[in-house]
């Protein structure tokens, strides 16, 4: 299932129930959304956080600059681990990044705050492909995917992804 992604632009107003709020270090707050998923499919967790974007990461222009947005994609993945784990951090430093693709939709300014959410994960052996989005207001601007590979510390060799974290990840 990814057909149809393409037209997923511009859910301004997109509904959903906040379920949870959690403060987080450094500015960025996560919360957790319960929100209907697209072309029938069940309903999906949809792990968010909001990133008050600082004036040293724009350009001349006003505007983010990339090598941010690739950054704030780092953290959106590894608060959604921290998320997953429930206590046990050894599993976010657990993965490593295989492939990440970031398209850039519409510019990201300084001065508004910024929504960046996993809206979709799909399983697979050792690996699992987290589709990002971020928007700004009622405004996406960019949209990504990154493929992260459960890694086993001693051998250093792909593994497995637990049943627990398997489960949790099934569940979205």
């Amino acid at each position: 299932g990814r057909a149809g992604r393409a037209g997923r632009a511009g859910r301004a107003g997109w509904g959903g129930l906040q379920a949870t709020l959690v403060p987080c270090k450094a500015g960025y707050n996560a919360r957790v959304i319960v929100t209907s998923h697209y072309f029938g499919r069940p309903k999906l967790k949809e792990f968010a956080i909001t990133i008050t974007p600082r004036f040293y990461e724009t350009d001349a222009l006003g505007h983010i600059n990339n090598a941010t947005i690739a950054a704030w994609f780092e953290v959106v993945r590894v608060r959604f681990l921290e998320s997953l784990a429930e206590g046990t951090p050894d599993i976010v430093k657990s993965w490593i990044l295989a492939s990440v693709h970031i398209d850039f939709i519409g510019e990201t300014f300084y001065g508004s705050d910024v929504t960046a959410k996993i809206v979709d994960a799909s399983i697979g052996n050792s690996s699992f492909t987290l589709h990002t989005e971020m928007a700004q207001g009622d405004r996406e601007t960019v949209r990504g995917k990154a493929v992260l590979v459960h890694m086993d510390p001693q051998n250093k060799s792909p593994t497995r992804i637990p049943d627990c974290l398997r489960g949790k990840l099934a569940a979205l």
